[in-house]
């Protein structure tokens, strides 16, 4: 996924792909300055909500078997 975010008033170019179990960033057009790279993370754990605890969610999950398949969770049995 590829996507433009404002950053300071300045457009950057981020470029989102899942890598094994990552997110990967990666900055097509460049980008150096560190401030800047804080903002996007910053940007990015909000936009998908990273810093949420998923645990009520996975526990709810368990009793229901329509949410359960559709998480692909393995059963440890």
């Amino acid at each position: 996924m590829t996507k433009t975010v404002m950053v300071q008033n300045v457009p950057v170019l981020i470029c989102l792909n899942r890598e094994n179990d990552h997110l990967k960033v990666t900055f097509p057009m460049g980008w150096s300055d560190s401030r800047v790279r804080e903002e996007i993370v910053l940007y990015i754990e909000d936009w998908f909500d990273l810093d949420r605890n998923l645990e009520p969610f996975y526990k709810l999950s368990e009793k229901n078997t329509i949410l359960h398949a559709t998480l692909n969770i393995k059963d440890s049995a």
